[in-house]
């Protein structure tokens, strides 16, 4: 429960690329190692932990990260656009309520 918790704390906080990047990479060390003895596992491990080991792991996380950060960006822009367009239609209402109140006015003048 206090796993959830923190996941929503992070998602809630804006931080949910590297969420699901993580999420990702958690999962695909789950599969990859899901059926090793533990023998198996430490020397997997091990190499992991060299410097190719390192350099191999960042080009896997750059690659699943792009895909996800270009979903971040491409729905920000869709949000940027329907704040525009609701900041023009309001902008928009207040003008013909702007020209109305001014008609009635010049009506009681």
């Amino acid at each position: 429960m206090g796993l959830v918790m923190i996941v929503f704390r992070l998602l809630d906080a804006g931080l949910a690329p590297w969420v699901m990047v993580a999420m990702f990479l958690l999962a695909a060390q789950y599969i990859a190692m899901r059926n090793l003895s533990s023998a198996d596992t430490v020397k997997v491990m091990a190499k992991l932990f060299t410097r190719t080991g390192f350099a191999w792991f960042g080009w896997v996380v750059a690659l699943v990260e792009v895909p996800v950060f270009a979903w971040t960006i491409r729905k920000e822009n869709h949000r940027h656009r329907q704040r525009e367009r609701a900041i023009g239609e309001d902008a928009n209402k207040a003008r013909e309520m702007l020209k109305a109140h001014k008609q009635e006015e010049l009506k009681l003048k």
